[in-house]
């Protein structure tokens, strides 16, 4: 049995949605770039160092600071330990596939809870949007704490929806506490039902004390051990954005325009129905509404359109509708439909309003951005059959509008999502592969043709925020689960062979440094490091040292972006890939991928890796 039948029609078993799921999902961990360069370096840094030793630490990770748990970072680690690789590039990518094999698990529990709450036709439609959702692509691989919460804020709000209390309390604590802190605010309608909806606060407080003791001590005990003293990590988080000095502040602040903006390229025309989802609501669960807005329309109309007196055309349509409130016989689920918007408008209110934004900190509410729109579209035609009514379009003309309207959303929104993968993925997806392309034949046998060479520097400029991680320079020890095993002896050795380096760029922000060399590495309060994200010119490399550089070939320079590519009697260009030049390119068309047309309105620069001519002399 591959689905099941209904009273409301087909619904694909939870299997078989899973298997749906999975396709995109593997897909995206294989293609989809690292765009945010705090998930490289606070977490896939991180990961490298305990696995293989060496790698960069943010100051997040200073014991001086402890906002990052080493706890999320092991979760994610101990499955390396089962298939014992000594390839880092395997090593990353099967993370990554671990990472969308579980995003789909939490996904199709996600859609199971939709159809038993909300039926089978929200649910097929949810899946789809789930499905096809380019921002669903985008965070189910993502190595960050917003993405571990967005799949525990599915199993939460499933959960929610079928009644298992324990489980969304429990799995809001795992979330907030070993995820994202912030991600507590999902759990904020979860709670007000309970405590006061259901009246049941003494089942709310005590599994929230047995959550927290289960999630809190081993998470302390784990990161007391790395840090060489007590640290609570989520609490250490919520102090420094609270009553930090700069805060968060000190980070990616930009305007409303910049969610919004997210919100239509990652889910088009599926994030403007889920803005309207409260509306939608509103409008469905109390008819009276929706009577007032047809009098207003029916007034509107026959003024304008017949130049009639507004007055009696106002006692005219009220006796008319006196005693049939239109939309009063529509299967009404207020508390059920307002499940659904509570979460999303809680988080869109606290996160819309803070200065500091991020694409990743909208990843905990993109499932409901896909339900809301749903939502939406099952309420629509009641309140598009009462505008359209009144607007005096012919019936015909009506009926198949609104029959047709869901499919054609679907359509329109998978095109545009599959447009939008495409584009990320052939204008963005040059840094990983030059820095593959280290891991070749090519470049590793040209490096042993110089035994002298006993270290090997790769350099990057203005390009240091693209680097995917330490996972992808090559390494010759096989060195395995050093810091994590907090060993050290003649086997577990650290691989310093291949190395990045920074160099001096226009970016005047703190760079992260290299973990300390020292048997209890993680626990060493590091030198140069500050909250303050001020310039540290520790960081910075000699330039006649680098062995390789990557960089991306802009025609703008500046004294400290120069194009090293030009100077060919220093630098030889090994690796060549197309990225794309924002500046010079059409916004519709680097935003959505169209066949022929994104090729005339989208300029390309050069991802170049390059040799040092220099250093590699025979």
């Amino acid at each position: 049995m591959k689905s099941r039948k209904s009273s409301s029609g087909w619904l694909p078993l939870e299997s078989v949605a899973f298997r749906w799921l999975l396709v995109p999902r593997l897909l995206g961990a294989f293609l989809v770039h690292i765009s945010d360069c705090d998930e490289t370096y606070n977490y896939w840094e991180p990961a490298h160092h305990l696995l293989y030793g060496g790698g960069f630490q943010t100051w997040e990770y200073s014991p001086t600071y402890a906002l990052r748990s080493y706890g999320y970072i092991l979760i994610h680690m101990f499955p390396l330990l089962a298939t014992n690789t000594t390839n880092k590039l395997i090593a990353f990518y099967l993370v990554r596939v671990i990472l969308a094999a579980v995003c789909a698990l939490c996904e199709a529990y996600f859609y199971r809870a939709v159809a038993v709450r909300f039926g089978p036709v929200i649910a097929r439609r949810t899946l789809l949007l789930l499905a096809g959702s380019c921002g669903m692509y985008i965070a189910a691989p993502a190595f960050l704490p917003s993405s571990f919460s967005m799949c525990l804020g599915m199993i939460a709000l499933g959960a929610w929806f079928q009644r298992e209390y324990t489980v969304a309390i429990f799995a809001v604590a795992v979330s907030s506490l070993v995820g994202w802190p912030f991600s507590a605010v999902l759990g904020i309608p979860i709670a007000l039902d309970v405590v006061l909806y259901k009246r049941r606060p003494l089942l709310f407080i005590w599994w929230c004390l047995i959550s927290f003791v289960m999630v809190s001590v081993p998470l302390v005990a784990i990161d007391s051990v790395y840090y060489g003293r007590p640290v609570l990590a989520p609490l250490n988080i919520v102090l420094y954005n609270v009553f930090g000095k700069g805060g968060p502040n000190l980070y990616g602040v930009e305007p409303l325009s910049y969610y919004l903006i997210n919100g239509v390229l990652n889910f088009n025309v599926v994030f403007i129905l889920a803005l309207l989802a409260p509306l939608a609501v509103e409008f469905q669960t109390r008819p009276g509404i929706v009577h007032i807005l047809q009098v207003f329309w029916e007034v509107l109309i026959t003024v304008l359109g017949r130049g009639g007196s507004y007055v009696d055309t106002l006692k005219n349509i009220l006796s008319a509708y006196q005693g049939n409130v239109p939309g009063a016989g529509i299967f009404i689920r207020s508390r059920d439909y307002r499940k659904v918007v509570q979460p999303m408008i809680i988080w869109m209110i606290i996160f819309f309003t803070r200065p500091h934004k991020e694409e990743r900190f909208l990843f905990p509410i993109y499932p409901l951005f896909c339900l809301s729109a749903v939502v939406t579209l099952h309420l629509l035609p009641e309140i598009l059959t009462v505008v359209l009514g009144v607007a005096r379009m012919p019936r015909l003309l009506r009926r198949f509008f609104i029959s047709h309207l869901p499919t054609l959303t679907l359509v329109v929104f998978l095109l545009l999502s599959l447009s939008r993968a495409v584009a990320l993925h052939i204008g963005y997806g040059a840094p990983m592969d030059v820095y593959k392309s280290l891991n070749s034949h090519q470049i590793l046998s040209f490096t042993e043709q110089f035994p002298e060479v006993t270290e090997v520097n790769v350099c990057v400029g203005k390009e240091w925020h693209r680097f995917p991680s330490s996972f992808f320079l090559p390494n010759n020890k096989s060195v395995l689960f050093a810091s994590l095993l907090h060993i050290r002896s003649t086997f577990f050795l650290p691989n310093n062979k291949w190395n990045l380096r920074f160099l001096e760029s226009d970016f005047k922000g703190q760079l992260p440094g290299l973990y300390s060399r020292h048997d209890n590495s993680t626990s060493v309060i590091p030198d140069h490091m500050n909250d303050l994200n001020r310039e540290e010119p520790s960081r910075y490399f000699h330039l006649e040292k680098c062995h390789f550089l990557v960089d991306l070939d802009l025609p703008k320079t500046t004294p400290l972006q120069p194009r090293y590519s030009q100077d060919t009697g220093h630098w030889e260009t090994v690796v060549r890939r197309p990225f794309l030049d924002t500046r010079r390119s059409h916004r519709l068309f680097r935003a959505f991928y169209v066949p022929w047309l994104s090729a005339q309105y989208t300029h390309y620069a050069d991802y170049v890796l390059l040799r040092n001519k220099l250093l590699f002399v025979k």
